[in-house]
């Protein structure tokens, strides 16, 4: 190869091979931020969910999961009932505060929680929460700045391999063109409690 040839090879070279470390560097940079930042884990979609005693958030809803736990009974309003068979109750005892800008009422649905299994499964609160020892009843209303503790109850198989508590603020407005982030919180293994 004639010295011409190969001043004009390494000439258009160097620029691709300049391109390309600068792909490369943005890249890594670009990963290396994305995974600092699920590390940071604030408990909202796309975040790496909250670990037990650390609090979360929804649009203004805090709450922290203080414990966990599964039992065959729950007593509601005085009255325990057994869970059916091959079924438990799988309990998330919370505390949280309101820091939206309006009161919310424990009866109106603003908190949706579910739990969710490892095969993806994910289970809805059972009725009457209201009726459960220290959770706030119906219009029991809780205003901005107020803290609140509240213990969400599932009906759920026995086999099931419960790893994450989840929950979002509904707006009550029609006009609203967005869902809240959805807060996780991992609270796997659950252990079982008379």
């Amino acid at each position: 190869m004639t010295l011409r040839k190969r001043l004009i090879v390494v000439v258009l070279c160097t620029p691709l091979v300049f391109l390309g470390s600068c792909s490369s560097n943005e890249s890594s940079d670009d990963l290396e931020k994305a995974s600092t930042e699920a590390e940071k884990g604030d408990g909202s979609t796309g975040s790496a969910p909250v670990r037990i005693g650390e609090p979360s958030n929804s649009d203004g809803i805090e709450l922290t999961v203080q414990e966990v736990w599964s039992s065959p009974t729950v007593t509601l309003d005085g009255e325990t009932i057994d869970a059916p068979e091959d079924l438990q109750y799988v309990y998330v005892r919370t505390t949280g505060k309101n820091n939206t800008q309006e009161s919310i009422d424990p009866c109106d649905d603003v908190i949706n929680a579910t739990v969710t299994d490892t095969q993806g499964e994910s289970f809805e609160v059972i009725d009457r929460l209201y009726d459960y020892k220290d959770n706030p009843g119906c219009y029991d209303n809780i205003d901005p700045e107020y803290p609140f503790n509240k213990t969400y109850i599932y009906l759920v198989p026995e086999a099931a391999d419960i790893k994450l508590f989840e929950y979002f603020e509904v707006d009550q407005s029609a006009l609203a063109d967005e869902d809240a982030p959805t807060a996780k919180v991992k609270i796997a293994p659950v252990r079982e409690k008379d």
